[in-house]
Parts: structure tokens; C-alpha cells; sequence
């Protein structure tokens, strides 16, 4: 995936808040009085808001700054994993026999040893980057879609994945989760606000 602390979180936030209002001043009236008209019978509004945070993530906001750390890992990674190769190289074309065997075997051990320090700890940092991207793309496109909602005079808005997308998982823990991401399995039409989310955050 693709180390840096949390990024500007609240000027992001900021930023959000900015284009959502863009967004609400763009709509027309008579929009706004057809989308009252409907909400006020369905006051509960239902988001992909898993989607949305995906969208997010993969966007040039996001997305480059992964791509960049994971590159530098692999730079950081390459000469160690190269030094492990030569050792192994040398222990393998040193006789059992040879007095220095058993130093070139410590080399390697070393070698690896290093190696997988490096790798854990560069791993580390990359996971630590992606879940401060992640929770910073989550409080986005909540703020965005509370203040959608809020516009189409909702009082209530439910995070739901799309009931009709396929169950995809490589094992049944992910498969259980997946399925636990859809609570809503029937909404009216016209209450899915997931579309004016993308719309609002730019990510059509």
C-alpha cells in the first residue's frame, strides 16, 4: 500500500466543508423543494459510505502518497536484500569444510536477520500511513454526507454497502463481515443519497 504522520486532517475536513457548501449553494429550488417533498416520507436515507471511502483512497488526494512511501521502501529494502543474496551465494560455494563456513553462515543468518527487521519495520510504516488515510477519507465523506442528508432534510442517514452486490470473500470470516456491511436490505427509491456524496466530494 501505498511515512508521514496524520495529514492535515482538520484543512482537509476544512477544505470538505468548503465543496460540500459549493455543492448545496449549486442546487436549485426546485430541486430542493421536490427532495423536501420526498424526505419528509422517508426521513431515514441510506450511503455507501464503504464505496465512497474507497473512491477516496484510490483519488489523487490519497493514492500518490502510498505509491511514493511504497517505492521508498522498496529503495530502503533493495541493497539489504541484495547483501542477503550475496551471502547466501557465498555460504553455498563454501565447503562445509572450509574453516570459514561457519562464519559465512553467521553472515547470512545476520544478513536475513536484518532484512527482516527492515521489512517488518518499513511494513509498519506503511500500514500506519494507509490507516491514517483511511480515517481521515472516513471523516471526509462523513462530513459530506451529513451535510447532504441534512440539506434533504433527512434525520436519519445509514452507512450500508449495496444489498445487491455480490458476496465476495476469500474465507467465511470476510465473507460474515461482508454481509454485516449491509444492514439496509430494502429502502425506497430515491433514498440512496450515495451518488450526490460522490457528486459533492468530486469523485464521479
Amino acid at each position: 500500500m501505498r511515512s508521514t504522520e496524520r495529514f492535515f486532517i482538520y484543512a482537509a475536513l476544512a477544505a470538505a466543508v468548503v465543496i460540500a457548501a459549493g455543492g448545496r449553494f449549486a442546487r436549485s429550488d426546485a430541486f430542493a423543494q421536490d427532495s423536501a417533498a420526498a424526505k419528509a416520507e422517508n426521513p431515514i436515507a441510506v450511503c455507501d459510505l464503504v464505496t465512497i471511502v474507497e473512491k477516496l483512497m484510490e483519488s489523487d488526494r490519497y493514492r500518490p502518497a502510498r505509491e511514493e512511501a511504497q517505492l521508498a521502501a522498496e529503495e530502503k529494502l533493495r541493497p539489504l536484500s541484495e547483501a542477503g543474496r550475496a551471502a547466501e551465494q557465498r555460504a553455498r560455494a563454501t565447503p562445509q569444510d572450509d574453516p570459514s563456513f561457519q562464519d559465512q553462515v553467521r553472515a547470512l543468518q545476520m544478513a536475513q536477520a536484518e532484512y527482516q527487521q527492515a521489512f517488518q519495520q518499513t511494513g509498519a510504516e506503511l500500514e500506519k500511513l494507509t490507516v491514517s488515510q483511511l480515517a481521515e477519507a472516513y471523516e471526509i465523506a462523513r462530513a459530506s454526507a451529513e451535510d447532504i442528508a441534512g440539506d434533504l432534510g433527512y434525520s436519519y442517514l445509514i452507512a450500508s454497502r449495496d444489498a445487491e452486490k455480490p458476496i465476495e470473500a476469500p474465507d467465511v470470516a470476510g465473507a460474515v463481515r461482508t454481509m454485516l456491511a449491509r444492514p439496509v436490505i430494502l429502502a425506497p427509491e430515491g433514498t440512496d443519497i450515495t451518488e450526490d456524496i460522490l457528486a459533492d466530494l468530486k469523485l464521479n
